[in-house]
This record gives structure tokens, sequence and C-alpha cells, in this order.
């Protein structure tokens, strides 16, 4: 993800909006990748700007249609998601995707086209347009208006070949247009307007060539305009708003010059933006209802009007749009209903607003927005009605979220020492793990271990890694058991209507649906809560009344639904609280008041509803917090104003209400996060806006507000996840790369 696709540079025409000579803009083969790379999507276009050298870049081109999006990944590999209602994603159904799935193999450049909502209902829906690496051109999606090229009105919900030897593309609303390598201009599609610029306006269902000598197009809604070598731009197509920018409302169905010393130009809905060689921005059409032009004033510009300086690129689509400027900021304005815009609101905007830094491509859609930065990240905002964020979600974002990682919903740190591992739940639904697996307790069918996170099952509600096995409590209820080498047999469904579940080192407890508690498998001491069965691997009920567990080593915590929390197993070192040393085969109760509870080796945690943290147990690493190493054998409080806590094999790590996160107890791995292997008996903050936290054997995970996942401590096996082996003192993201990789 940090080296540029090499190829795709052949296929990018280079236009830079910062002093283009005009010898720089004939001969584009021979200074590839020392200015701007563009890639034309209908007015929905990108750029990495010339700031940024090729090893900054980000190796990943994107395009953001009507309610698609796509991404080409660096190794050429085509990605899309959202809505697929006419195929326009390319994977051979109209299944609308929360999550990018794979298309094509040596992609160069990807265009998506917009809905045109003013005519007939069988044109509307998007199509899609393609450059692989050979130079040959592919399309699919609708294909009412024969804007795919291939001869037919017929949609295509798999990629077909349109032609060879393609340069550039831009798919419009319900036409296209496509540069060959020898500067000739094509054009096929709905023409109802004039917009191929042929002379009539009648429909071509394959190429027909239109112009020479151009290097840069967009395709709009209804209008097209190109640049030819020597800087000018043509006009043609639909002009009620002004949008060619000829000064008349005239339609036009042959090109007509607008303008000179032209770098770029990006054609929208009814309005169009230039970038000329000086870096200056030019707008003109539309109605600048929304403030989309860039200014304040309202009513058609039918010629174009200046807007603001040092623009390396922009692009117009629908009612609003986004400029990079030769810093690698990025600019909105117009339009805001659904959070387009970015600026973290729904406001609209006449003016530039400041988004973000540090930008190497932009592509507006309809009612969305993706941005590619030089670290790798991919940004999107806006509409996600049909999951076209790609988050795994269809909630609307007003402010850019990184989807080049996935955002985790639970997390948990597997408490085995020598052998870990760990997992986590997707914001999808997704089951991810990753760490020790020679027994096949990650699930994903083999016995290799994993340093980086691997993808295992969907519909997934949350899962608990314990020490050599890992629970998984599926979307439908079901409860699932991976480990202890059946990982060719597949994965193990224990029972259903299960709605919690807790693995410990020997067992696993589950809640069901009417609050009862059950143990799986087997367990040592009086860990099974029960003194009918020891050593057993069916189901048994062990209390009712049950709405929150947590399993240690060899003791387990319950909390009923009147607070109440009760304990049993192992007490060597006083962890059941009751106030002995004494093992418990039943259940005893503890203590009231109690929402959430936190079963560790032979340490325990609790916190009750006024937010007070309580611990006890064995304090042989400080891991109860305070301040000493005695063991205790009753509750103690420790600190106020928590909101979640978890016990690992000898630390601990709480979540305070203002979401700071506090560990405290055994370091040797660094598994307490505070940049050093020094143990510790008072509670240290670690980091600010953490939503959940997990503490395993010797390492910690936690999920960020904005749900991203770090981790840090021991990496035996791999189990930090972050692709290496040695320890980590501090949180280190892991997720990044994963999702496009």
């Amino acid at each position: 993800m940090k080296k540029i696709f090499t190829a795709m540079l052949f296929f990018m025409l280079i236009l830079t909006a910062c002093n283009l000579e005009e010898n720089s803009v004939q001969n584009i083969t021979e200074v590839q990748g020392t200015t701007a790379q563009h890639n034309t999507n209908a007015g929905l276009d990108m750029v990495i700007t010339s700031q940024f050298s090729q090893s900054d870049i980000n190796g990943l081109t994107i395009a953001a249609g009507g309610a698609s999006s796509f991404a080409i990944l660096s190794d050429g590999s085509l990605f899309a998601w959202g809505l697929n209602d006419r195929g326009q994603l390319g994977d051979g159904t109209a299944e609308m995707r929360l999550s990018p799935v794979k298309i094509l193999d040596d992609v160069a450049v990807v265009s998506a086209g917009v809905v045109d909502e003013s005519i007939e209902s069988h044109l509307i829906f998007t199509h899609t347009m393609a450059i692989k690496a050979d130079g040959s051109l592919w399309g699919w999606g609708a294909n009412g208006g024969g804007q795919l090229g291939d001869g037919t009105t017929t949609s295509r919900d798999i990629p077909v070949h349109i032609m060879d030897d393609v340069v550039q593309v831009s798919a419009g609303g319900s036409h296209t247009m496509a540069i060959r390598s020898d500067g000739s201009l094509w054009g096929w599609g709905w023409n109802s307007t004039g917009q191929l610029g042929d002379g009539s306006t009648g429909e071509q269902l394959s190429p027909i060539k239109l112009m020479d000598d151009v290097v840069y197009v967009s395709a709009g809604i209804r209008h097209t305009m190109a640049v030819t070598k020597d800087g000018s731009l043509w006009a043609w197509g639909w002009n009620q708003y002004g949008e060619l920018g000829d000064g008349t409302v005239t339609e036009r169905r042959s090109p007509v010059k607008i303008m000179d010393n032209v770098a770029s130009v990006s054609a929208g809905n009814l309005h169009t933006m230039a970038v000329t060689k000086d870096g200056s921005l030019w707008a003109w059409g539309g109605t600048n209802t929304f403030g989309q032009l860039g200014y304040s004033t309202t009513g058609r510009n039918l010629v174009p009007v200046k807007v603001m300086d040092n623009v390396a690129y922009v692009s117009a689509i629908g009612s609003y749009t986004m400029a990079i400027t030769t810093d690698g900021s990025l600019w909105s304005w117009g339009w805001n209903r659904f959070g387009q815009l970015g600026d973290g609101d729904y406001l609209n905007r006449s003016s530039p607003t400041k988004i973000m830094d540090n930008v190497a491509a932009v592509s507006p859609g309809r009612f969305h927005t993706m941005a590619l930065t030089i670290d790798g990240g991919l940004w999107v905002w806006g509409s996600n009605e049909f999951g076209q964020l790609g988050d795994g979600t269809t909630i609307f974002r007003p402010s850019p979220i990184d989807i080049n990682e996935p955002r985790f919903t639970s997390v948990s740190a597997g408490s085995g020492r020598e052998y870990g591992h760990s997992a986590g739940v997707a914001a999808d639904g997704s089951l991810w793990a990753w760490g020790f697996n020679r027994d096949g307790r990650l699930g994903d069918g083999t016995d290799v271990d994993r340093d980086r996170p691997v993808r295992v099952m969907n519909d997934v509600a949350y899962a608990s890694a314990g020490a050599y096995h890992t629970a998984v409590l599926g979307g439908d209820g079901s409860l699932w058991n991976f480990e202890s080498n059946n990982f060719e047999d597949g994965n193990i469904r224990m029972m259903d209507d299960v709605a919690y579940v807790s693995a410990g080192y020997g067992n696993t407890l589950a809640i069901t649906a009417d609050y009862s508690l059950w143990i799986i498998e087997h367990g040592t001491h009086e860990q099974l809560g029960t003194d009918a069965v020891k050593g057993i691997s069916e189901p048994i009920m062990i209390m009712d009344d049950v709405i929150s567990v947590s399993t240690g080593f060899d003791h387990t915590l319950a909390i009923r639904s009147d607070g109440s929390l009760w304990a049993w197993g192992w007490n060597l070192g006083g962890q059941l609280g009751d106030g002995s040393g004494t093992d418990r085969e039943q259940p005893i109760k503890i203590m009231d008041n109690v929402v959430y509870v936190a079963a560790g080796y032979a340490h325990s945690a609790a916190i009750t509803t006024d937010g007070s943290l309580w611990v006890w147990g064995w304090n042989n690493f400080g891991q109860l917090g305070d301040a000493t190493f005695v063991d205790r054998y009753e509750p103690v409080k420790i600190m106020d104003d928590v909101t979640a806590v978890s016990a690992g094999h000898g630390h601990t790590a709480a979540i305070t209400s203002d979401g700071s996160l506090w560990t405290w107890g055994w370091n040797e791995s660094g598994q307490l996060g505070d940049g050093t292997d020094i143990n510790q008996y008072n509670p240290i903050k670690i980091m600010d806006g953490v939503n959940l936290v997990s503490a395993g054997a010797e390492h910690t995970l936690a999920i960020g507000n904005d749900g991203i996942l770090r981790a840090w401590g021991a990496t035996g096996s791999g189990r930090l996840g972050d692709g290496t082996m040695g320890n980590r003192s501090s949180p280190v993201r892991i997720m990044e790369g994963i999702l496009l990789p």
C-alpha cells in the first residue's frame, strides 16, 4: 500500500495545475510520475498531486459513483462496494455490498458514472468503466443508453471488453468518453443533448471518433469538457444552466472553444470547474443555489469566474465541489445535506472549507466522497444508505473515516502465556483472529500461526479468546468452538440460543437467552460450579437469572439480574473474594450492586453501580492496583468513575467515563503500554479515547472510539497481529492495510 502502482502511471494523463508548459502536455509519456497524475471519473476525478513523490504515494486509485465505490490496489486488483442494483459493481450479482469485494485484476484506471434523474428510469442507473494495464477498456453496469459501448443496450453485471489502446476514460451520466494513446477522443452512449459532440442527438452503441489531440476529458451528466494538447478547453452538450461556459444557454452538438491555458477540468451535473496552468480555479454554470461554485452570488454564471489560487486539482459533482491545493490540503463547498463535504456537519458552504491535509487523491460521488492520503489512508464520508462508504455499516458519516483498516466493535486477548492468540469482531460482523494456531484455535481451517489478522467467518456477534481455544457467538445465537486439533474437521457448533460467552483456560461459560448459565468442556478444581459432574464436554446448567459472566484460570464470576455477584472455583489467592482461601464447588454470593466483572488468572475486578472499581485476589505483581503487593481476600476499592475493566494474567486495565485507559500490574513484556517493562502497583494513564479493552496473559488490546484496534505487550506466536515478533511496550495500530492490503 505504500508503493505506487507503476502500471497505473502509464495510463494516467499528465495535467498539472502549476505552470505546465505546452510541450510538457504534449509529451506525457516522457515525464510520467514527475507531475500530477490524473484519473478521470466523469467529473468524479482523482489526482495524485505533484507535491508528493512516488515513494510517498499509496498505490491505490479511487472512484466514487452514484452510490458505489471503487478502489484499485497497488497490485492492480480492483475492489468495489455499495449499491449494485444494476450490476455496477461488476461482481456478477445485484447484491448491495457493505464491504469491498474483488472485481478484476491488472486494473490501472477506474471511472464510475453517476445518476441522471432527469432521463428515463431505465437509463438512470450508473455504469462503470476500467482500463487494464494492457490498455484494454472494460465496462459493466447499466446500459440503457448504450453507455457501455459494447454495441447493445443490455446491462452487464460482469466486465465486458470494449476497445483497446485506451489511456483515459470518463463515465458520465449515460455516456462515456475515452482517449486513446494517439490523442484521439472517442465517445458513445446517450446523446439527447449532443453530449457526444458528433453533431447529432442520436445515441451511439459503439465508440465513434470525435476529435484529435486531446489530453484530458471529463464527461458530466449531459455535457462534456475536453482539453487539447495546446491547453485550450472545449465544451459541448446541454447548456441550459450555462455549464458549457460559452456565454450562452444554447445547446451545442459539436465542440466549442471556451478558454486557453487549461490544465484540467471537471464537468459536474449543472456546473463546471477548471484549473488553469497557473493554479487558478475557475467556475461557471448552475444556479449556485447551494454555493457549489465557491462564491456567494446566486444565479447562472455563463462564463468562467475565478474562485481561488494554488489549486492542483478539482472535481465537480452534483451540487458540490472538491479541490486539492498545491500543499496537499483538501477543500470542499456546496450542498451538504448528507455530510458529503466532510466538515463534520450538514450545513451548505458557499466558499471553500478546509477538510484535511496530505491528500493525494479525491473522488466525490453523488452523496458521498472518497479521499486517499499519502500515508495509505482511504478516507470516506457522506451518505452510506447503500453501504457505499465500505465501513460495514449504513451509518452516514459527516466527517472522514479511514476504511483502509476495519473498525472493531469487540476484541478479546487470549489468556495463554506461552502460546497466545487474539480475536476480534469488526463492525460488519466479520470475525478476525491471529496468533498461535497449531491446535486450530483461530478457526481458519489451518494449523498455521498468524502474525497478522485473518478473516475467519461472518455474521459474528462476539468472540472470546481463552487460553487454548476460542468461543464464538454467531449473530443467530449459535455458539461455536475453535480448538484442540479439530481444524481439519471444521469448527464445532456447541449450542444455540446463546446471548453471551466467556472462554477460560479449560472451559467455556455461556448465558442463554433465558438468562441461564451453562458450562461447556472440562475444568479443574471446582471451576464447574456444580458438584454433579467433572470433566464434561456437553453443556451443563450452573445457575439461572445470570446477565454477565467472566471466567479466569480456574474460577468464575457471575452477575445476576439483581446486581448480586457470585463466585466459585479455585480460591488459593482469595480471587473469589469471600474472605477465605477455600475453593468453592458451588456459587457463593460476594457483593451487591455490581454491573461489570472481570476474572483474571488469580485475581478479580468488579464495577459497581456508582462507577467505583473493586479488586481482590493475588497481588504479586501489583495487579490489584492498591499500591501494595498484598493478596486481598475481600474486595478493596481502587478508583472511581470506571466504565469497563479487564483482568489479565498479572495485570489489569480499566476505562474511565472520559474514555481514558489506565493499566497496572505485571509489565515484563510491556503489556501495560506505558513504554517501559516496569511493574506498576498503582493505575497509570496510557491513552485517551478508548471504548473497549481486553487484557490477556501478557498482551493487551484496545478499541478506540473511532473503532481503531491497537495492541501492545508480548507478541509471541504473533498474538499482537502487527506482523512482527518483538514485544511492544506502547500501543500500535494493527489493522492498517488489512481490508485493502
